[in-house]
């Protein structure tokens, strides 16, 4: 979606000098880490089974990475005038 409203060469600038530092990598994992965990709570259907859930720590802590992340994303975003 970035793509279409940046184009496809400035996101591969802004793609390029973060993967220096893994930082999109580890973005793209914290995500995905994300979306399995809320997938697992939204789609489990089991009657008479206890699901399990991260610990409230855990959580705060993956949100404050992912936090981080997107805010240096959003830095590069502005320093292309995106």
């Amino acid at each position: 979606m970035l793509m279409m409203v940046i184009g496809l060469a400035t996101l591969e600038k802004i793609e390029e000098k973060l993967e220096k530092t893994g930082k999109i990598s580890a973005l793209k994992g914290d995500l995905g880490n994300l979306k399995t965990s809320r997938n697992r709570a939204a789609h489990t259907h089991t009657k008479g089974t206890l699901t399990t859930y991260d610990a409230p720590s855990k959580t705060k802590y993956n949100f404050d990475r992912i936090y981080a992340l997107l805010t240096e994303l959003d830095a590069e975003l502005q320093r292309h005038n995106c």
